[in-house]
């Protein structure tokens, strides 16, 4: 009886184990997807930024950069539903004030769409002027969720 007791509390302590492993794998795919996003923003706007310098040689720079930059940013609120605070073994500078406070990071989010959205629009009818009056106010909904939800590195 004993024997059989322990071998049924040694099967649920590597059940308990296995499963906790799994969760911290998702967790850690979560971070992963959530942080190769974030590099497509920072790619996109590190290449706006060179486009509206005239640093790059390329008049469909700007517009392109704009473009796939909306089309990301439509997906980085997506990148944050699953909660990985304090999950798994993958770094994170993600703050678990993102889902404590998740309607404020929600409209943040959202907000920072709705302006890439504008920017692409400008980029593609008012060039650069328009679209560098636009990169200025995504700068600023870029800024405000680093400074509320993301640690300081």
């Amino acid at each position: 009886m004993l024997k059989k007791a322990m071998m049924l509390s040694m099967a649920a302590m590597v059940m308990t184990g296995a499963v906790h492993s799994a969760q911290a794998a998702e967790a850690d795919d979560a971070v992963t997807y959530r942080k190769e996003v974030m590099k497509i923003i920072g790619g996109n706007m590190a290449g706006l930024s060179m486009a509206l310098k005239g640093k790059i040689d390329d008049p469909k720079a700007l517009q392109t950069h704009a473009e796939m930059l909306a089309r990301t940013s439509s997906m980085a609120l997506g990148a944050f539903k699953e909660n990985t605070a304090g999950k798994g073994r993958e770094r994170t500078t993600a703050k678990a004030d993102i889902w404590s406070k998740w309607p404020e990071f929600e409209k943040d989010m959202k907000a920072f769409d709705q302006q890439a959205q504008k920017l692409a629009s400008a980029a593609a009818s008012g060039g650069a002027k328009a679209a560098g009056a636009e990169m200025a106010a995504l700068g600023k909904s870029c800024k405000t969720c680093h400074d509320d939800f993301r640690e300081k590195h």
